[in-house]
């Protein structure tokens, strides 16, 4: 016969286990998962005629074991696989995160993301956390940071407040990017760019 403790056991051990499914399928698993979203739009004042596929890579965010390096290489595969004319490395691609069983080295992503392809090339920009992670750059006050020179050693460009020009079918563009705005730590809440 179980006791009314017991009962109340079973239902604070069922409400536990719950919990934690109903936190893995919501807000652990949705993080895991790779997604692809795709807009077509025309800019005001676009060049008539001239057409761009871009692929966007975002804060990739590498860390064990939420982003490791071998996840961060099937995402290369996967953009690779969609065959854009320009590829676009947005920032972060270091973690800050306290809950994490190993680090990825910027090198490592860095060479990963040498593989990407496509016609007009990869580009990349660098985010908060690429600059908060180089703590000799963080001293020094100024780049350029170990995220940079790893992208540029795996030949890709990085566009720190900076443009390109680039063609396609006769059409030509600027491309521009920017760096961080919060790169340095200045203090609790405070940083520049």
């Amino acid at each position: 016969m179980i006791t009314r403790r017991g009962f109340l056991k079973f239902i604070r051990n069922l409400t536990l286990i719950g919990a934690a499914f109903g936190a893995y399928a919501f807000v652990i698993e949705p993080g895991f998962l790779l997604r692809t979203q795709f807009y077509s739009f025309t800019p005001p004042g676009w060049t008539p005629g001239l057409k761009l596929r871009l692929v966007l890579l975002a804060d990739p965010h590498l860390v064990e074991p939420h982003m490791p390096l071998s996840r961060w290489q099937r995402i290369i595969a996967s953009a690779n696989q969609l065959e854009g004319d320009l590829i676009l490395l947005m920032g972060d691609y270091v973690a800050g995160h306290f809950f994490r069983t190993g680090t990825v080295p910027v090198a490592e992503a860095a060479k990963a993301a040498g593989h990407l392809r496509a016609p007009l090339g990869t580009f990349a920009i660098l985010g908060n956390h690429d600059w908060w992670d180089d703590l000799t750059a963080q001293k020094r006050g100024t780049g350029p940071i170990l995220a940079q020179r790893a992208l540029e050693d795996n030949h890709i460009p990085v566009l720190a407040n900076a443009v390109r020009r680039l063609e396609k079918d006769g059409h030509p563009f600027w491309l521009s990017g920017t760096d961080s705005t919060v790169a340095i730590k200045k203090g609790r809440r405070r940083f520049e760019g």
